[in-house]
């Protein structure tokens, strides 16, 4: 089975759920039979997991990392850079900088869209980011030309490397011109690898552990507060650079904002101004998974760079470089489940989900027979089987939940059920698809299709918090016979 990831003890974590993309030096700890905990990880990789790319929760307890850079954070060694602030600004910063390295130790996708999960050491160059061919020409033309917007949409799906390139991006940026010699360079390059760099910020929903404002450190971090988006982002933007004693290149600051779509529309029209006329030299980069939910007035003052999932080709490239590996009957299901994004492979491996598949395997054979057979099937004890099945899900589901919010105050339990249910449902996914890449008949491709509809259904069910155990268990009943007459039932 699909084991836990050993985690280097030097790696730094790259920071996004988007980081899965980069590269990672990852090694099965336990192989088939290894020793995990609930869901195939071990508790500590549970509590460890990836999430705060994906919405799920508080940041969680993190070995010391790198920092990704919110406000100034440690400045360089060389005397002449400006402190950024001082007292207990500077407390906060600091602690921002602590939250910001938390979550991406902590985040699965990139998106890094997100993070333990994602100890990843990612690329910081443009030539480093894997099956991204389109995008990152648009971004090279920009630095070629030197004619750079200074607004920037990235979107995509989650976990293909929209975070990962925003970083090379700001690295690139920083680095790039006539006054900035080969050695500044490397060291401009080399504090933002490290994520010490004063003058590229990272804004995330967690930052709220650490702003100045009581309402917003008391929130469960569902959003990107506006309080966050006022103090992390608004008023540095406003500010001079810390890092003046550094030749400033196409740009002098960077803000990335990740999961953009999680500001409200309040929020979104309080970044227009700044987004209309920003201080010379600042670029803002919004990173989304989810481009529909920022208003069209956003949208239009900002360039707009579309990501895509990767091929398989580029998945296997990605799992060579990063070093993932996983028993060679696992992988081509890994590659199925990830459906082209590295973040969601690590999601899977991280998370033990291989277990997931193996214990609902048997029984999920005997639905899919039953449903696939000739004039509708039928199974001995049917409706028992898809109530146990609906219950296992359920379980698995729930103790992954609890384990993910453990000890976290802030953490959202209904984000964290969401999250997972997600992932459960995306596993069935997987398994429709491809009973409908062998579908011999017309009865067994609207079959095929009914069941993938139906699961699409039932996510949008725990979207819209309907309970989870009843979205699964009702799922369950319904892929016994998936139909076009079961989806007119369900009101489809």
């Amino acid at each position: 089975m699909l084991a836990s990831m050993a985690k280097k003890p030097a790696s730094k974590s790259d920071g996004g759920a988007e980081e899965a993309a980069a590269g990672t030096k990852r090694k099965s700890a336990a192989g088939k039979g290894g020793k995990t905990g609930a869901g195939g990880a071990s508790k500590g990789e549970a509590e460890q997991g990836g999430f705060a790319e994906m919405g799920l929760l508080g940041p969680m307890t993190p070995e010391p990392k790198k920092v990704e850079g919110a406000g100034k954070i440690e400045p360089p060694a060389k005397s002449g850079v400006k402190a950024a602030a001082s007292g207990a600004a500077a407390k906060r910063e600091s602690a921002a900088a602590a939250v910001v390295t938390e979550t991406k130790a902590n985040s699965v996708l990139d998106d890094g869209d997100e993070p333990g999960e994602g100890v990843r050491e990612g690329p910081i160059s443009l030539d480093g980011i894997i099956g991204q061919r389109r995008a990152i020409e648009i971004l090279r033309g920009a630095v070629r030309t030197g004619r750079v917007h200074h607004a920037w949409i990235f979107s995509g799906p989650r976990g293909v490397g929209k975070f990962t390139t925003a970083r090379a991006f700001a690295a690139t940026l920083l680095s790039t011109g006539e006054s900035v010699d080969d050695q500044t360079r490397e060291r401009i390059v080399g504090l933002v690898q490290r994520g010490t760099h004063p003058d590229v910020h990272v804004i995330r929903k967690e930052l709220a552990k650490v702003s100045s404002d009581d309402a917003a450190r008391r929130s469960k971090q569902r959003t990107i507060a506006k309080a966050v988006v006022d103090e992390f982002l608004l008023k540095p933007a406003a500010l001079s650079r810390v890092a003046s004693e550094l030749p400033q290149g196409l740009a002098g600051k960077v803000f990335i904002v990740d999961e953009a779509e999680l500001m409200d529309p309040v929020t979104q029209n309080q970044v227009l101004k700044t987004l209309e006329e920003p201080a010379e030299g600042t670029v803002i980069i919004l990173v989304t998974s989810d481009e529909s939910r920022l208003l069209a007035t956003v949208r239009s003052r900002c360039q707009r760079v579309s990501f895509g999932t990767l091929t398989e080709r580029d998945m296997q490239a990605w799992m060579q470089i990063s070093g993932v590996e996983v028993e060679a009957d696992v992988s081509p299901w890994l590659l199925r489940f990830a459906a082209g994004s590295p973040g969601a492979a690590l999601v899977a491996i991280e998370h033990g989900l291989y277990q997931w598949h193996s214990a609902l395997d048997p029984a999920l054979k005997a639905i899919e027979a039953a449903a696939m057979t000739p004039g509708g099937g039928t199974l001995p004890a049917g409706p028992s089987v898809a109530a146990g099945v609906g219950a296992l899900m359920s379980k698995l589901v729930e103790d992954r939940a609890k384990a993910t919010v453990e000890g976290k105050p802030n953490a959202s339990k209904e984000a964290a059920n969401q999250f997972w249910c997600k992932r459960m449902l995306g596993l069935l996914a997987d398994r429709w698809r491809v009973l409908l890449r062998r579908a011999e008949n017309g009865e067994q491709v609207a079959r095929c299709s009914a069941a993938i509809e139906l699961i699409r259904v039932a996510e949008r069910q725990a979207e819209s918090n309907v309970q989870i155990g009843a979205v699964l268990e009702n799922l369950a009943a319904q892929l016994m016979t998936p139909s076009p007459e079961v989806l007119l039932t369900a009101g489809l």
